[in-house]
C-alpha cells in the first residue's frame, strides 16, 4: 500500500506512520511535490 501526501500535511504524515508505512521516497503529482510513504503487504500482515 502507497499514500502519495503533500509535505506540509502532516496529519496525513501521522496517519501514514501510525498504519505503518515507512517514507520511501518522493515524486511530483500534477506539478507538485508528493511523499511516497508505503508498507508492504508482509510488513502489513506481521502487525499485531
Amino acid at each position: 500500500m502507497i499514500s502519495l501526501i503533500r509535505p506540509k500535511n502532516m496529519a496525513s504524515r501521522r496517519v501514514a506512520e501510525k498504519l505503518g508505512e515507512k517514507l520511501q521516497g518522493t515524486t511530483e503529482v500534477m506539478g507538485s511535490e508528493a511523499l511516497i510513504f508505503g508498507i508492504s503487504r508482509e510488513e502489513w500482515e506481521g502487525k499485531s
